[in-house]
C-alpha cells in the first residue's frame, strides 16, 4: 500500500537527504492540499500501531516514515508530537527488524522521538494544570527521555562508534545535546508554572531528579574545546538557569554572582558583530536576567537594571524574528514595566517547545 510513499513524498518536495528533509520549501500556504494529504497519510499508518506487536507495522520505506515524522513536526509546530513519535518509531523498529544501521535514519528518528514524546509530556501538564492539578506522570517521562538521549548520545560519541563524515559527527552530537538541553530547560520552566500546586515531598523529588541531569548536560558542553557561538550561549544560559533554581530554592549553598556570571556570558552583552540568530538565542539569558534582577533590587545598582535593560533592547533589536521571539518581546516589555511576568502558562509553555 505504501511501497512508493518515498516517491510520493519527492513529488511534493519532501526529499530524502542525510538531514531528512532537504528542503522547507513546500511549507508554503498554496501547498496546503498537500499538507492535508501529509497529515491523513500519518494518521492512516500510525493508526492502530502498537510498538509491543510487530503486526501492526506497516510495510514501507523507513526513510519515507522519517520524512513524514518531521514533516509532521513542522506542520504543528511542537503543538502535538504523536504523529511523529509514532512514526519515527516505527521507522527506527523497521530499521532494526532488518539488521540495517543506517546512523543518519538512527540519528533523526531517536532525536524525532524524544521531541514527540516531550512536546507530548508538555502538552498533557498544561491540561492538568488547567485544572489545577500537577501531573505527577510528567517527571517520571522527562527523566526516561533524558536518560534515553544521554544513553544514545554516550553510543554516538564513544570511540568504537564509525562515522564516515566528521563535520556530521559533530554536527549529530551538537543536535543531541541541544535537544537534552531543551528538555531539560522545559522541565524547570514546568516546574516553575507548576510549583504552586506541588508538596514540599514532590518539590523534593523533583529537583532531586532533574537537577543530576541538568549537571551532566552541563558537562557535556563544559567538556568540549571549542563552541560553536550558538552553542556557547544556549549552555551559559542553561548554566545560569539551572543554578538559579537551586540557588533560589536553597537547595545548594552557592552565590548569586556566580549565576549572574553564567548570565553575563549567555546575554553577550561585549559582542557587537553577531548575526541575527546569534542575537535571537541570547534572548532567554536576558529575560532571566531581567527576572532575577527585579527579585534583587536590594542588591542590584539603579546603573546595573539600566544596563540589563538596555541590552535585552538591543537584543530584541538585532534578534531575528524566529520561534519564541514574539513571546521574549512580551515578556521583557513585561518585566520593564511591572518587574513580573503576567501570564506565566503561555512563557512556560511556548518557550518550551523551542529553543
Amino acid at each position: 500500500m505504501y511501497s512508493n510513499l518515498l516517491t510520493e513524498l519527492e513529488l511534493i518536495g519532501l526529499k530524502w537527504s542525510k538531514n531528512g528533509v532537504d528542503s522547507h520549501d513546500w511549507l508554503v500556504a498554496e501547498n496546503s492540499d498537500h499538507h492535508h494529504w501529509i497529515v491523513r497519510t500519518a494518521e492512516q499508518i500510525i493508526t492502530g500501531y502498537n510498538p509491543n506487536d510487530p503486526e501492526t507495522v506497516v510495510d514501507v520505506d523507513p526513510r519515507a516514515l522519517v520524512l513524514l515524522s518531521q514533516a509532521c513536526m513542522l506542520l504543528f509546530q511542537n503543538s502535538d508530537g504523536v504523529f511523529s513519535k509514532d512514526l519515527a518509531m516505527m521507522a527506527y523498529q523497521i530499521e532494526m527488524e532488518r539488521g540495517d544501521f543506517d546512523i543518519e535514519l538512527r540519528l533523526l528518528a531517536q532525536g524525532l522521538i524524544a521531541s514527540g514524546r516531550y512536546i507530548d509530556c508538555v502538552g498533557y501538564f498544561h491540561t492538568m494544570y488547567e485544572q489545577r492539578i500537577y501531573d505527577e506522570s510528567f517527571l517520571p517521562d522527562i527523566i526516561e527521555v533524558l536518560d534515553n538521549l544521554e544513553q544514545w548520545y554516550n553510543t554516538i560519541s564513544s570511540p568504537e562508534m564509525e562515522w564516515k563524515d566528521e563535520e556530521f559527527k559533530q554536527r549529530s552530537l551538537l543536535d543531541c545535546r541541544a535537544l537534552m538541553l531543551k528538555i531539560a530547560r522545559g522541565a524547570y520552566l514546568q516546574f516553575e508554572l507548576g510549583i504552586e500546586l506541588m508538596s514540599g515531598e514532590q518539590i523534593k523529588e523533583y529537583v532531586n531528579q532533574i537537577a543530576p541531569r541538568a549537571a551532566t548536560i552541563v558537562l557535556h558542553y563544559a567538556g568540549k574545546e571549542r563552541l560553536s557561538s550558538f552553542e556557547y550561549t544556549i549552555s551559559h544560559s542553561f548554566t545560569a538557569y539551572s543554578t538559579y533554581i537551586l540557588v533560589a530554592l536553597k537547595a545548594i549553598n552557592f552565590s548569586i554572582d556566580n549565576v549572574f556570571d553564567s548570565l553575563d556570558k549567555g546575554c553577550r552583552d561585549k559582542f557587537d558583530d553577531m548575526t541575527p540568530e546569534e542575537y535571537y538565542f541570547t534572548l532567554f539569558a536576558h529575560t532571566l536576567r531581567l527576572r532575577i534582577f527585579s527579585k534583587e533590587e536590594t542588591v542590584i545598582s539603579r546603573e546595573r537594571w539600566i544596563n540589563a535593560v538596555k541590552s535585552a533592547d538591543k537584543a530584541l533589536v538585532n534578534s531575528a524574528k524566529i520561534n519564541a521571539y514574539q513571546i521574549y518581546a512580551q515578556v521583557i516589555e513585561e518585566i520593564k514595566m511591572t518587574k513580573s511576568i503576567k501570564d506565566w502558562k503561555n512563557y512556560a509553555d511556548k518557550l518550551s517547545r523551542l529553543l
